[in-house]
């Protein structure tokens, strides 16, 4: 029971870390485009 205890609460830290990850990714996204529409102009 216990190893699957941990097993679920390292799935949701990974899950955690990939969402984390994904919101890191199109923040930074999101900023170069705006960056690289200024020097556009």
């Amino acid at each position: 029971m216990s190893w699957l205890k941990l097993f679920l609460r390292s799935a949701d830290e990974m899950m955690l870390r990939t969402q984390m990850t994904r919101e890191i990714i199109s923040v930074y996204g999101f900023s170069v485009s705006t960056l690289y529409r200024k020097l556009l102009k």
